[in-house]
């Protein structure tokens, strides 16, 4: 097409990562007819780094890191590049003590054996996904993640033969199914094990910001666009694509006119609204990858204290795992960690996922901190521990605006979903409506780095269709 890409109208929906990637690359492009419409009064998304007191560091409500800080990874890249890599820090999923809920420090060593029989777990997830795709038979199964778990805690099992050692060893694995709940985002038996080997690594350690947090990043982002190109308190609810051009529909009732619109909101906020939100209504290849799509309950917590009490974080290794939440208090046995807050060492907490993150957001804070002190206490067998003076959450899966965490491929989905979520409206050859966001990425779901080369993605596509 022969139109100058100054005179290209583009809008786009969210200032996430994903929105605001999208938005960076078409400005370097030379697209400067460019709207960013955001349903809130902040930037970022998912990305919410909160700071409790004035002259403290952060805690992250959203992303926690960088996953696999290299040079291959873009995030990673710009972050040396917009110099902040000293702000970075470690981080190291093994550090701080594993504890039983009987107040014992279970071995370290031990511990790490285990870790290495989940990461042959993983590994050995990842081959089915090769094979399986390789192979002529039906393919993905219906077997779920915590099928195949249990499948090898048995075979992990047999190799400790002590009743104390396995004892120990079964309540590490517990530890790590929880951990594999947050990084799958929700219940393991919702969670294919067939497209696990779909997702993507890059080399490196895991790696957070300390000071502002990671908002800090995202702020590089908005100082490069210009004026004032993002529209705060403005969620688009309709989007009519029938014309030549986009028309977009907002709730405070302002309307905005485009050639070009990129969605970028969270797959959750799709689920529920797709329906009503598209204008003719969607392809049926594309609201099925939203249906069958899993997008999951995550939740952050974190405890902040006047006066820390603790010296190391604190992986929780409870004695059983799975059992279906049947209580509002069982929500605290999926949780994973009290890590140390990498930029504050005044709090301690994390993330996890299931029925129990939802419930979490249900309860006042008075419930919360009084169900993590008698925790606490029990597990670190330390009597009266200190309340916290703050209980610092997330709410992701109660927020209209994102309804979950991230994404994750369920026993529902298929192999080419995450392709039909990416496709852009009409077809290829004429994408008016253009689709970014974690879960459009093939091999990064779920991560920042998937969002932000999502970005890049949907801007390369629309430089190519106004060539030089």
């Amino acid at each position: 097409m022969s139109a100058s890409r100054s005179n290209v109208s583009v809008v786009v929906v969210g200032a996430g990562i994903a929105g605001l990637s999208t938005a960076y690359h078409l400005l370097q492009a030379g697209f400067s007819t460019l709207t960013i419409l955001e349903a809130s009064d902040r930037y970022g998304g998912r990305i919410k780094s909160v700071i409790p007191r004035e002259h403290e560091g952060a805690i992250e409500l959203g992303a926690t890191c960088i996953h696999g800080a290299s040079i291959e990874n873009p995030v990673f890249r710009l972050a040396t590049e917009w110099g902040m890599v000293d702000s970075l820090t470690f981080l190291d999923r093994l550090s701080g003590q594993f504890r039983g809920e009987s107040g014992e420090n279970i071995d370290k060593g031990l511990a790490k054996q285990v870790w290495e029989h989940f990461l042959k777990m993983e590994s050995s997830m990842d081959e089915i996904y090769v094979h399986g795709r390789q192979s002529d038979a039906a393919f993905p199964s219906q077997k779920t993640f915590k099928e195949y778990a249990e499948e090898t805690r048995v075979q992990v099992l047999q190799q400790y033969p002590e009743k104390r050692e396995r004892e120990a060893v079964n309540k590490v694995f517990n530890a790590i199914l929880n951990y594999c709940q947050f990084m799958n985002s929700d219940e393991l038996d919702m969670v294919s094990v067939d497209l696990h080997g779909m997702y993507k690594l890059f080399p490196g350690p895991e790696k957070a910001f300390t000071g502002k947090g990671y908002t800090s990043f995202v702020e590089k982002f908005v100082e490069k666009l210009h004026g004032d190109v993002i529209h705060y308190n403005t969620e688009a609810t309709k989007i009519n694509w029938a014309g030549e051009r986009v028309e977009v529909g907002c709730k405070n009732g302002k309307s905005y006119k485009a050639d070009h619109v990129v969605i970028t909101c969270s797959l959750g906020h799709l689920k529920a609204n797709y329906e009503k939100m598209f204008e003719p209504e969607l392809p049926e290849s594309k609201a099925g990858a939203i249906e069958r799509t899993g997008f999951g309950r995550v939740t952050k917590l974190f405890l902040y204290y006047d006066q820390p009490f603790w010296t190391e974080g604190m992986t929780l290794a409870w004695s059983q795992h799975g059992e279906p939440i049947t209580e509002a208090s069982d929500w605290i046995k999926q949780v994973v960690f009290f890590d140390m807050a990498p930029a504050n060492p005044k709090a301690i907490g994390g993330s996890f996922a299931g029925q129990g993150a939802k419930i979490l957001e249900s309860l006042s804070d008075d419930e919360v901190a009084a169900t993590c002190t008698e925790v606490l206490g029990k597990f670190l067998n330390v009597p009266n521990i200190p309340r916290p003076t703050k209980i610092l959450r997330s709410s992701w899966n109660t927020d209209p605006l994102y309804r979950g965490g991230y994404t994750y491929q369920s026993t529902k989905s298929q192999v080419k979903d995450v392709h039909r979520l990416a496709a852009p409206l009409p077809d290829e050859r004429r994408p008016k409506v253009l689709f970014a966001g974690e879960a459009t990425h093939p091999d990064y779901y779920s991560t920042v780095h998937g969002a932000f080369l999502s970005g890049v993605r949907e801007s390369e596509r629309l430089e190519k269709l106004y060539a030089m």
